[in-house]
């Protein structure tokens, strides 16, 4: 249905096309993600809760 509305434009159907096995991420070099550092939810939290 993807490849027919899309052709073969489709991010996963490439991936598949080209060899690729599994549906899992494969690893990141990247930092992880400050958004789950209890200390910056705080701070959203309060300046969420601070502008109501």
């Amino acid at each position: 249905m993807l490849r027919k509305a899309f052709d073969d434009q489709t991010m996963w159907y490439n991936e598949f096309k080209a060899g690729r096995e599994c549906v899992e991420d494969e690893p990141r070099s990247e930092r992880p993600s400050t958004s789950t550092d209890e200390d910056h939810v705080q701070q959203i939290k309060d300046l969420v809760i601070g502008t109501r």
